[in-house]
């Protein structure tokens, strides 16, 4: 197996060395100062170990709506009499919007659980005035 430093690493990386010793700690790699050497299995394990905190963090939700503005352009003869033409560009736009199914039945669902939370307060309270 080769094994490289992490100053080697590190500068092949393009970050610095401070850097990667925490994320090689976070990794569960233990590791005190730049001079040590990593395996190839102990990169493998950081890789590993980025890729699954990257994708926690960039859990994206989808927009609620997207918005496509399309534009188509074309040309139009018209005839100016006795023999001439006149040609006319046209472009037209158009403007659809698509809505996010899945964020308009969450939404429709935190509805319904308010309007149940508020019947049964009110129910509660018309029950402590009798």
């Amino acid at each position: 197996m080769s094994n490289t430093t992490i100053s080697k690493l590190a500068s092949a990386l393009k970050i610095s060395s401070d850097k990667l010793i925490s994320q090689l700690n976070d990794a569960g790699i233990s590791v005190k100062n730049e001079n040590d050497e990593i395996s190839n299995d102990q990169k493998l394990t950081l890789l590993n170990h980025l890729r699954g905190s990257h994708a926690t963090k960039s859990e994206i939700k989808s927009p609620k709506k997207l918005t496509v503005n399309r534009r188509s352009q074309s040309e139009l003869k018209l005839s100016a009499g006795f023999g001439t033409s006149r040609t006319v560009n046209v472009e037209v736009r158009e403007k659809k919007t698509y809505l996010n199914k899945e964020s308009l039945i969450e939404e429709a669902k935190q509805e319904d659980l308010l309007k149940e939370e508020e019947r049964s307060n009110n129910e509660i309270a018309s029950n402590r005035k009798q």
